[in-house]
């Protein structure tokens, strides 16, 4: 494994980092009562969120980080544009926290939670004396970041990709795609019953937009090589499919439902 000492201004090695990360969870767990009104909150606006979710992110994204084993830069100035989704938001902050990076949100909406988020992280940084916060700039419109993106080493949308060739219009600075949140899915609804029934589920908890497709032709028409997709279809078929896309992930069913998840490294 790459030995992963962090040699920027907040010297935040492993061990710190795995410090960092106990008070953090101690912190979300003394203010459960907090997270759980915003998550109450949140759900006036149709958003499902669940305190359980959030202490498995942290535990996810920590085992990411430490795990981690490329070459990755230290101290960037990153923007992303992102649903808001608390999953995102823990995965960015906390990797940032290691790598000291700068992180910009543009959230589009989740503000509550969000800010619940940010305000308990940054209480942990305080009383660790992590004076050079690594984040956290909530920012409320796309045009503030057009108008600064030559500040940015990075600029990642994530989400749809009509509206993410919106911004990329107007932004000549380097951006990135990350469909985290949208995928398309070939599926008989009929023939896959149980599948299309959990596939909504997991939709519906997990706030995940899923376009549906029937005809063969029409899904392998608006397949891109920026989309994340999912094939309900016997081999043949599907390798016949694969011969003529050329998605960025494949999932199974089994690894959408289970393992489709953000990560920000």
């Amino acid at each position: 494994m790459i030995d992963k000492v962090n040699k920027g201004i907040n010297n935040m090695d492993i061990d710190r980092f795995k410090k960092f990360i106990k008070e953090l969870k101690d912190s979300f767990i003394f203010s459960k009562d907090i997270i759980e009104d915003a998550i109450k909150k949140e759900l006036e606006y149709g958003h499902i969120i669940s305190f359980e979710d959030i202490m498995q992110e942290i535990n996810r994204t920590e085992e990411k980080v430490i795990n981690y084993k490329e070459k990755r830069k230290f101290e960037q100035k990153i923007a992303i544009i992102y649903k808001g989704v608390p999953e995102i938001t823990l995965n960015t902050i906390i990797t940032s926290i290691y790598y000291n990076d700068r992180i910009y949100l543009y959230s589009e909406s989740y503000d509550v939670i969000e800010s619940a988020i940010i305000e308990l992280v940054n209480k942990v940084l305080e009383n660790l004396n992590i004076k050079e916060k690594p984040i956290i700039f909530k920012e409320n419109t796309i045009e503030d970041l057009i108008y600064n993106q030559k500040l940015f080493d990075e600029i990642i949308y994530i989400g749809d990709y009509f509206e993410y060739n919106n911004v990329k219009y107007y932004v000549s600075e380097n951006i990135t795609y990350n469909p985290y949140g949208f995928i398309k899915v070939y599926i008989n609804k009929i023939n896959y019953k149980e599948e299309y029934k959990e596939l909504m589920k997991c939709s519906y908890k997990r706030n995940i937009s899923i376009e549906y497709y029937e005809d063969i032709n029409d899904f392998i028409q608006n397949v891109k090589d920026t989309d994340d997709i999912v094939i309900y279809e016997n081999k043949n078929i599907t390798e016949e499919i694969l011969g003529k896309i050329n998605p960025r992930k494949l999932y199974t069913h089994e690894e959408f439902i289970n393992n489709y998840k953000f990560s920000y490294l």
